[in-house]
């Protein structure tokens, strides 16, 4: 090989990457090749460069359809990986899963020692991680009390919305229509998830959201009758007995309960 034909085969390598592979693997074979007397006639550079021009249109179809099918396989595993990662994050189901029977009231301790009152037919989830985020999902009704934590808050998700304290006492009741969150203690932030609305309450402060109407009320109530159910005792408040028995909640209750009028 000439030195003119060396300068323009050293540029069509600097220039093709897929010609510089080509050149890279054959020089591995030729130095790593025995040593032999033999003659071997040594094609030129012209003579490559043609032989290399006629398989390009097939090499580079071939490399094409290669890439294309790589590239539909690496998005295909791609998205199969996205899908298991969110429907095990989404599906992998609560580390822990505390349900209070019917006619029962269970007293759930958190990890970080907040204590959780669940009224009958209520269940509260949290994950294994409750240390890092002090998160739980209640169904039902259930009294907190929250140990104070400064950098992390704790928060309580329903299916109308989410309370977000920091340590105190209060309960929630998503039984019906009228989901209330009432505070005994401390003092919560409620968003409304429907309207994105934050509402603060403070100690005696009670909400109300209607789940029909849609409407929002924040009002002052009685703390002694609105918790009573977490000691076992049913207040009747200018209700009849038989009509409290009617509901569900009071009748499950009323089996062990104290009844005052």
């Amino acid at each position: 090989m000439s030195k003119a034909e060396r300068s323009v085969f050293e540029i069509e390598l600097s220039l093709d990457d897929e010609l510089l592979a080509i050149f890279e693997n054959y020089k591995m074979i030729w130095v790593n090749y025995p040593q032999s007397n033999l003659q071997v006639p040594t094609p030129s550079f012209n003579q490559i460069k043609e032989k290399y021009k006629k398989t390009d249109t097939t090499t580079n179809t071939a490399s094409f359809l290669f890439r294309k099918q790589t590239a539909f396989a690496l998005v295909f595993l791609l998205v199969i990986c996205l899908g298991f990662y969110f429907t095990k994050n989404n599906n992998q189901g609560y580390a822990n899963h505390k349900t209070a029977k019917v006619g029962e009231r269970l007293t759930v301790f958190l990890p970080d020692s907040s204590t959780v009152i669940l009224n009958s037919g209520s269940d509260v989830n949290y994950f294994s991680d409750f240390g890092k985020k002090r998160e739980v999902w209640l169904v039902g009704e259930a009294f907190f009390k929250v140990r104070h934590s400064k950098n992390t808050p704790f928060i309580v998700h329903t299916d109308a919305y989410d309370v977000k304290v920091l340590g105190t006492e209060f309960n929630i009741n998503n039984n019906y229509s009228d989901k209330t969150v009432s505070l005994e203690k401390g003092k919560v932030n409620v968003l409304l998830k429907e309207s994105n609305d934050e509402i603060n309450l403070l100690p005696n402060e009670e909400l109300i959201w209607n789940s029909k109407t849609k409407a929002v009320t924040k009002r002052n109530f009685d703390v002694g009758k609105i918790s009573a159910w977490k000691d076992n005792i049913l207040i009747l408040d200018d209700i009849k007995l038989e009509d409290a028995l009617v509901n569900p909640s009071c009748r499950s209750l009323a089996r062990t309960a104290t009844v005052y009028k």
